[in-house]
């Protein structure tokens, strides 16, 4: 709790995606211990169809008590 931890970091597993290299792997684990968590990604999407829905602001809420109009 509350105290520092150095960690390293490793990224591995290298494929192509849309031309780039994108590692596929990173390892993270407190430096100089033993264990630590490996996360693998089976898929990497460039620029992906996301669709603009889920990024739009919402409406102004009315305040409480509001008369309709």
């Amino acid at each position: 709790n509350g105290q520092e931890i150095e960690g390293e970091s490793y990224f591995g597993n290298y494929k192509e995606v849309g031309g780039v290299l994108f590692a596929h792997s990173l390892e993270n684990k407190a430096a100089g211990m033993p264990g630590g968590m490996t996360f693998t990604l089976d898929k990497i999407e460039v620029n992906p169809d996301v669709p603009a829905e889920p990024f739009r602001k919402p409406q102004a809420a009315k305040p409480a008590g509001a008369k309709p109009q």
